[in-house]
């Protein structure tokens, strides 16, 4: 019985989805711009609207709190244990990370957030180009 009501709970959800889809699409369809622009919000290709509340001190002091609040959870935590590695097993080919490095990979995240982290992924992925040669100068990474 729980199988059967799965299987229509899904059918059910597939219909609305193609219906809404389909109504989008019947209503829009005589303007190719107007067609897209609902496509592109359910992608993330659409810019949200800039906030002036998150400035470069709140910023610093969101991720400094965020660091005081891990290191303050596991302040009494065991040291960590390793597991070495089994014989044979070696890894000689290491290159070294660039900044189009960084920037590709900051730019391919998804462009969501959660409430939990307000910091808005569009944000950094708009000033990657900025903040990448500092990120790896910072870290050593080249």
């Amino acid at each position: 019985m729980w199988t059967t009501q799965r299987r229509a709970y899904i059918a059910l959800r597939r219909h609305k989805r193609d219906t809404f889809w389909q109504n989008k699409i019947d209503a829009k369809g005589h303007d190719p711009r107007q067609l897209w622009r609902p496509l592109d919000a359910l992608l993330g290709r659409g810019r949200a609207p800039p906030c002036d509340a998150i400035g470069a001190v709140e910023c610093r002091l969101f991720f400094d709190g965020k660091v005081d609040g891990v290191r303050t959870l596991t302040a009494d935590a065991p040291p960590p244990s390793f597991t070495p590695a089994p014989p044979g097993c070696s890894m000689f080919d290491f290159r070294s990370l660039t900044v189009d490095n960084v920037v590709t990979a900051v730019r391919a995240l998804p462009d969501k957030q959660s409430a939990s982290d307000p910091f808005l992924a569009r944000l950094l992925k708009d000033n990657v180009g900025i903040l990448a040669p500092f990120l790896v100068e910072q870290f050593g990474l080249y």
